[in-house]
């Protein structure tokens, strides 16, 4: 094992430069030094130039060949010292109490392989946690149509039919939103999630999951979600197949148990299709977020005018707002904002009580509809974005929604106390259309269907 020497000493016996480093460490210049001994360097090099020192004690791990340090300078603190193999640059020693960490291709390869070990324990363990096989299915019956309403809507922007698997919600793609909000959008992941619609798919991104609690815990709109629901008990539907069941139950028509969901949700979305042009508006001036009984007003307001007209009131009110910052008349920009609900109060009640005839605001590039917006009114109900839109969703409901469950509900209320012919159930749900009723037993899933006579 020889030491090789640098350049600029190499005509020096071994002797020599020990010498020297005794006469550098005592203190004298540099500079006189290299000239009486010859060397053609910097004098601040002057200390680099001296061979390393050879351990008496410590060895390489991988060659066993005794390790070595570099000579202390005149100058030098005791804070670190660092051990190396002149064979493989392998490292020991420390830096300021801390271990150094060395960067040979032995230690690189054992800490790779450290961390593919860890890897594969960790994603054992989320295996495990979220394992399809533990998870409780939910029966297709007990789907809302809230939940068919999400589901569809999810199926048609979000889902991946060859991998099975509904992709995140921060890992899009689309070229619409799931809702109006994102607020909407994670009430909506969560609901199906906690009523056991959907679970998280076990080959999530590893970054998915919360690692702090041992990943019991997920980052829910970074997670991949499978389809968690069936219709024997036994075996879980696969995306395309719920797809499918989902669609055609919308497609046929709206049922009489889904009255409360779907006036729920026409509201919902008009109240959130609001809010998100408001955002948008607010952004737009550089005003902080409004107070949240702004919300309650637009509630409230929704009952007599259209997402169109109050897009009017908005725009007015955050317009008035930024002036009465602008001017130096608010304190802040906060104290602007809270004049907002108020003022879109009283446009909303001068233009009820003097009959005006408010100003129809058509969508913007920022307030495009929502997959949501289209299941619903596209699909479902009909008539699109005219009557979602440029409609108050309250007469909306009353002069044209409610009269599709109003004459059904006499057929619900005289089948109160039908039971199935077979096991005697009262478990039925009724299905009607123009010429047919039929009787469905939810237990043993006999299927009676009676038409209407043709005399």
């Amino acid at each position: 094992m020889k030491i090789k020497l640098a350049e600029e000493v190499k005509h020096l016996t071994l002797e020599e430069l020990e010498e020297l480093y005794e006469r550098y460490i005592s203190g004298e210049k540099n500079q006189e030094l290299m000239e009486e001994y010859g060397i053609d360097a910097h004098p601040n090099k002057l200390v680099s130039l001296f061979p390393p020192v050879i351990h008496e004690s410590l060895e390489c791990a991988y060659c066993a060949l005794p390790l070595f340090y570099k000579r202390k300078s005149k100058s030098g603190s005791s804070y670190s010292m660092e051990y190396f193999c002149i064979e493989c640059n392998h490292k020991e020693g420390h830096y300021y109490n801390r271990p150094l960490e060395c960067n040979c291709l032995p230690c690189s390869e054992k800490r790779a392989e450290a961390v593919r070990a860890k890897l594969g324990a960790d994603l054992e363990k989320i295996s495990q946690e979220y394992n399809l096989d533990k998870k409780a299915m939910l029966s297709y019956l007990k789907l809302s149509f809230s939940h068919k309403c999400y589901l569809l809507s999810l199926f048609l922007m979000q889902s991946e039919s060859d991998l099975n698997h509904i992709k995140s919600l921060n890992n899009s793609g689309s070229a619409v939103d799931l809702s109006p909000t994102s607020d909407f959008d994670n009430e909506i992941i969560l609901k199906l999630h906690r009523d056991g619609a959907i679970a998280v798919d076990p080959s999530s991104p590893f970054s998915a999951f919360d690692s702090s609690d041992d990943f019991k815990s997920f980052y829910y709109r970074d997670v991949l979600w499978v389809v968690n629901v069936s219709l024997d008990g036994s075996n879980r539907l696969s995306l395309g197949e719920l797809f499918k069941l989902v669609y055609v139950e919308l497609r046929d028509g709206i049922q009489i148990e889904w009255e409360e969901d779907l006036k729920e949700l026409v509201f919902r979305l008009a109240e959130e299709e609001v809010v998100t042009y408001l955002d948008v508006c607010l952004e737009q001036l550089q005003l902080p977020e409004a107070p949240k009984k702004t919300n309650e007003v637009i509630k409230e307001i929704l009952n007599e005018f259209s997402v169109s007209e109050i897009y009017y009131f908005i725009k007015k009110a955050t317009e008035n707002a930024h002036l009465f910052y602008a001017k130096g008349k608010a304190e802040s920009r906060k104290h602007a904002v809270n004049t907002i609900p108020s003022k879109i109060l009283y446009l909303a009640t001068r233009a009820s009580n003097e009959g005006w005839d408010v100003y129809k605001y058509n969508r913007t590039y920022s307030t495009e509809r929502s997959q949501l917006n289209i299941v619903l009114f596209d699909f479902v109900i009909g008539g699109g974005d005219d009557i979602a839109f440029y409609k108050s969703p309250e007469v909306l409901w009353n002069n044209e929604l409610y009269k599709m469950f109003d004459s059904s509900k006499s057929t619900k209320e005289s089948s109160k106390d039908t039971s199935c012919v077979i096991c005697g159930s009262v478990d039925i749900i009724i299905k009607t259309d123009k010429n047919s009723l039929t009787l469905l037993c939810t237990k043993c899933g006999e299927q009676q269907q009676f038409y209407a006579s043709k005399n």
